[in-house]
């Protein structure tokens, strides 16, 4: 274990002691859905108070963690979570907007979901979500890995948020109108929850109100798994690997797994994106498996046109953002999709920039993000 994993352990540790959402009753219909199918999706089912925590920003405003009905890949009903952030500052000029911000969960187990990081206080992207609240926007963020925690599976992200979106527009204690300006912002595993969002909303959730998204670092196809493989992050790639499967089963990736493969894919099931870096650095995939390219195998081949974006368009307005030095996600991947966006008649903007890699990228760019989404959202 690295000197940082066991320093992230250590600060864990002295964080409230919150129930896992695996453990805790509140989330007990991810396990139980068969009375969802004659609900409604974005029916709300549940909701509880929370405090909002982790930002040295201060924000004052009311939270709240709502259960919702949702759908899954395979167009079975579940049940995800949300929280709602509304700043307890009146909103002058029309409905407050409402923004839906996806987090990077990146992780295969439950304790990276923002719905417990957000009430334990360990939540990293808390500080963009206050700058967002501090402009007087509600912020809702769903757990949109789902049931199986579906690590780097884009439609299902798409469908749970926008069902937290429509959870939250008629969640009475919100306040918040149904016709709400409503805008999406996320990065690197966030950003392709948001295009997933953006690019399903038409069909999916025509009635929400969706005018703006703001999508970075954006992992466009399973091009970027095959870039991290071999190299430092190569545990991203493992860990993308296994959710996919666990949301698509028809990349039968149990059967080309080696007895190594088998084992890690045990061990690793619930890891975090820290844990799965440090457990997998410069490692290849073919290692784990009988085939000599498991990126290219004929389950892997039946799913991967289902995984890229820019087969839909969206109809809100779409700000694409990327680092030319992004090491992790080819910035050929937001080029493409900018340009087939534009083909379609979407209102696309993409910036290109030289300041920071994946990770640095995300300080360098929030202003402009943010600014594209305040003229978006205004009244």
């Amino acid at each position: 274990m690295s000197a940082l994993h066991r320093a992230a352990r250590t600060y864990d540790r002295k964080l409230p002691d919150y129930p896992l959402p695996t453990d805790d009753p509140f989330y007990a219909s991810h396990r139980d859905h068969e009375d969802l199918a004659s609900i409604e999706p974005g029916t709300l089912l549940d909701w509880r108070p929370i405090p909002v925590k982790g930002t040295r920003l201060k924000v004052v405003a009311d939270g709240w963690q709502i259960r919702f009905r949702s759908t899954d890949t395979a167009g079975d009903p579940i049940s995800s979570v949300a929280t709602l952030f509304v700043p307890l500052t009146p909103w002058q000029g029309g409905p407050r907007p409402l923004l839906s911000y996806q987090c990077a969960i990146d992780s295969l187990g439950p304790n990276r979901d923002p719905s417990y990081t957000l009430r334990r206080g360990n939540q990293r992207e808390m500080f963009l979500m206050a700058l967002a609240l501090r402009r007087g926007w509600a912020v809702v963020t769903s757990d949109f890995t789902g049931p199986r925690r579906a690590f780097g599976a884009g439609l299902i992200a798409a469908r749970i948020s926008l069902d937290g979106i429509r959870a939250s527009l008629g969640f009475g204690p919100a306040g918040l109108d149904l016709d709400a300006p409503v805008g999406g912002w996320g990065y690197s595993g966030g950003g392709q929850a948001t295009a997933w969002m953006a690019e399903q909303q038409p069909t999916y959730a025509p009635d929400i109100r969706l005018v703006a998204v703001a999508a970075g670092g954006v992992p466009t196809d399973r091009r970027a798994l095959r870039r991290m493989d071999g190299r430092f992050f190569s545990g991203l790639a493992l860990g993308a690997a296994v959710g996919i499967d666990r949301e698509y089963p028809e990349t039968k990736l149990e059967v080309i797994l080696n007895d190594e493969g088998r084992r890690a894919v045990e061990e690793t099931a619930e890891m975090t994106v820290d844990e799965l870096v440090a457990y997998f650095p410069f490692r290849r995939l073919r290692e784990l498996t009988t085939e000599p390219d498991p990126f290219d195998t004929e389950g892997t081949r039946l799913v991967n046109e289902e995984l890229s974006l820019g087969q839909r368009l969206p109809t809100a307005a779409v700000y694409l953002y990327h680092s030319r030095h992004d090491q992790l996600v080819p910035i050929s991947g937001a080029d493409e999709l900018a340009a087939t966006y534009r083909k379609g008649g979407v209102d696309v903007t993409l910036r290109r920039t030289h300041l920071g890699e994946h990770i640095g990228a995300v300080l360098s760019t929030t202003p402009g993000a943010l600014r594209f989404l305040s003229s978006r959202l205004k009244p």
